[in-house]
């Protein structure tokens, strides 16, 4: 679904547009905005794929508002509409490297071909972010998890440009926050504020997978807690006890749920089981301790609970294809 911003101050011209891009297939309005401030704020926040710009508008004009988002997102197509037909707008908008510039009033014929002629020519677009979520959404957290490390790897071989990486991250955030239900507004902005996507992340893709890994997790749990709450108790105990070692028992007991009824809530809210779970969270958390740490091996197992440094690497290699010695060389490459 191709993502489109409509920036007009006039009502009905946003509604004539809203109409017209509704109708067609493949596009979805994400937003609209009446002046130039509020279009750079919602293309910050919606990423859209085209913008429908409006010269004449408040605060700032639409050329200058076109020129900022091509010169931060390159590959935005932008779209300007104007009444007035001054060869210098035209000349300007030719430089920015607006897509198309047509003269109000404009034919809702030619917006149309506009839009099928580039739905033909981003078939190939790739969304990241739903691949992401096609496995969110399938409660499948060991799927997930392998994603993660793939989609990590393809957005920072596609582009080194830390503003494209961190739009991709922002609509992986903002598609993964949708998944989970009874999302207010008060709600969702605890959730931006504690995934606030950093500059060091956007530069750095093992942060940048140990960040999307963590906004995964908590999705599955705050969605798995919303059909069971029961299931608080049993994440609190996990945080807790993360670096001991911890069964299905144990925590069964402390959420005072029989085993039995735990490992079926468990399996049909993440589709592995609870001692796969552990072991993915607990290697995802020494992955970050080798990264940051010079930490031995064998300190770091005892740092999650293993009292054998060998079992450690068995589970670390069985989830990540390689040994806990390996990876650490491979992040000083």
């Amino acid at each position: 679904m191709h993502k489109v911003l409509i920036v007009d101050d006039e009502y009905l011209m946003r509604k004539a547009l809203r109409i017209v891009i509704s109708e067609m297939e493949g596009f979805q309005i994400v937003g609209e905005a009446e002046s130039g401030l509020e279009a750079l704020k919602l293309s910050e926040e919606l990423s859209p794929d085209l913008v429908f710009m409006d010269i004449k508008i408040p605060t700032i004009n639409g050329l200058e508002v076109s020129r900022k988002i091509k010169q931060k997102y390159p590959k935005t197509s932008i779209i300007v509409l104007t009444a007035h037909s001054y060869f210098q707008y035209a000349q300007t908008a030719i430089q920015i490297g607006v897509d198309e510039y047509l003269l109000k009033p404009c034919s809702f014929d030619r917006i149309r071909e506009i839009l099928n002629e580039y739905k033909e020519n981003h078939v190939e677009k790739r969304s990241y972010s739903a691949e992401l979520i096609k496995h969110l959404t399938e409660k499948d957290f060991s799927k997930t998890y392998e994603k993660i490390h793939k989609i990590g790897g393809l957005i920072f071989k596609q582009t080194g440009n830390p503003d494209l990486i961190y739009r991709e991250l922002k609509e992986i955030l903002t598609d993964s926050l949708d998944v989970i239900s009874c999302m207010d507004q008060a709600y969702r902005d605890s959730y931006e504020k504690k995934f606030r996507i950093s500059e060091m992340i956007c530069k750095d893709v093992v942060l940048a997978e140990f960040w999307m890994f963590d906004l995964v997790d908590e999705v599955f749990k705050q969605r798995s807690i919303q059909n069971h709450p029961q299931l608080i108790k049993v994440f609190t105990y996990l945080e807790d006890h993360m670096k001991k070692e911890v069964s299905l028992q144990s925590a069964a007991n402390y959420s005072e749920l029989s085993l039995s009824y735990l490992s079926r809530l468990f399996k049909k809210e993440f589709g592995i089981n609870f001692t796969n779970y552990v072991s993915l969270k607990k290697v995802r958390k020494s992955k970050k301790l080798l990264k940051e740490s010079d930490i031995g091996i064998a300190d770091a197992a005892f740092e999650f609970g293993y009292n054998e440094s060998s079992y450690f690497c068995k589970v670390f290699k069985g989830i990540e294809g390689i040994t806990p010695t390996q990876y650490r060389e491979n992040l000083r490459k």
